[in-house]
């Protein structure tokens, strides 16, 4: 949003025209396009990370030949905690719901079970059996995290949504006292603001807008 500093007072006033710069709106937009590409390599890598992170020192402590089982149910827990933090990751970076994004999560998961399964090896039957069951407990696992951390974010929407309207309404009139009164300049200021973050809430906006006019006008 473009400034100019009143001669009279040093207070910045808000210019309507070009409330954002055309080449930080396509920046912003940059940012937008590359959020969930972005949630979707580290919800990955995540999951790869606590996952391995967890099985391999186990799996390396134990000295003697591990029975089938065992190795079944310890690929099986440390992978699905892996997937499940995976997820949780890839959904608060998203922040939305994405089919794609959601399955390719699952997918990678289990994915991974099938490389540590395929590596260790192990009686046909049985193993086979196991890891089945193994996998379908990662991408629950991976399943899970997605929507846990959905639920979490939209509590949060919710729980702001439906903040006092008497506190919503002591904000708006905060931001209004510091921009004189000027409903004009308020409402370019929460616009200006849902450039950077479109899926917030008004009470947000305002809040948000009442930090930038503080750090504007250089006030604690």
């Amino acid at each position: 949003m473009a400034l100019t500093r009143c001669p009279h007072c040093g207070v910045n006033v808000y210019e309507p025209e070009d409330s954002l710069p055309p080449q930080n709106k396509t920046l912003v937009n940059i940012k937008n396009a590359l959020r969930m590409p972005f949630a979707i390599f580290a919800g990955w890598f995540i999951t790869a990370f606590v996952g391995l992170l967890i099985y391999l020192p186990i799996r390396f402590a134990v000295t003697e030949s591990p029975t089938v089982t065992f190795v079944a149910l310890l690929a099986t827990g440390t992978l699905s905690v892996g997937g499940f933090a995976g997820g949780f990751i890839y959904q608060r970076i998203s922040q939305e719901k994405n089919n794609f994004g959601n399955i390719s999560q699952i997918l990678f998961s289990i994915f991974l079970g099938i490389v540590v399964f395929l590596t260790e090896g192990g009686s046909p039957f049985l193993w086979l059996l196991l890891s089945i069951l193994g996998l379908l407990g990662m991408g629950a696992a991976s399943f899970f995290g997605i929507k846990v951390a959905d639920k979490m974010l939209r509590q949060a929407m919710i729980d702001d949504l439906f903040a006092p309207v008497v506190e919503s309404q002591k904000r708006y009139e905060e931001l209004l006292t510091k921009v004189g009164h000027d409903r004009a300049v308020a409402e370019r200021l929460i616009e200006h603001e849902r450039d950077f973050t479109p899926k917030a809430t008004r009470y947000k906006l305002i809040e948000h807008a009442i930090k930038r006019w503080n750090r504007d006008n250089r006030i604690n």
